[in-house]
């Protein structure tokens, strides 16, 4: 069974959503310069053989940054990881080359 988030959004159209922790928008990560972000994500979403437009598993994700300038290579931000439902990743981040006071965002693929 597979569970959402329903959001009214702009216009009052209503959207079903699969998020962080069930938060929309997901939570808000403070960190300073210079410092070594470490997040441990566990892919929660149901089991299923289902798959999306694009031929893939509707299941798997994984984490990507934007604005960040860190490493695109494992354990950083690798677009391309693939978590199975049921398994998780260790991020690690290396924040030494991120601008003061820069506004960054992350999202599912």
């Amino acid at each position: 069974m597979r569970t959402y988030l329903a959001v009214a959004m702009i216009g009052g159209r209503a959207a079903n959503l699969i998020t962080y922790n069930s938060m929309y928008p997901g939570p808000t990560i403070t960190v300073k310069l210079g410092d070594t972000l470490r997040l441990h994500v566990v892919n929660m979403l149901p089991f299923t053989t289902e798959r999306n437009i694009l031929g893939f598993e509707e299941n798997h994700t994984n984490l990507h940054t934007h604005g960040l300038h860190v490493s695109p290579m494992l354990p950083a931000d690798n677009a391309a990881l693939d978590i199975p439902a049921g398994s998780y990743f260790n991020y690690q981040y290396d924040l030494g080359h991120v601008y003061p006071g820069s506004l960054n965002i992350y999202h599912p693929h």
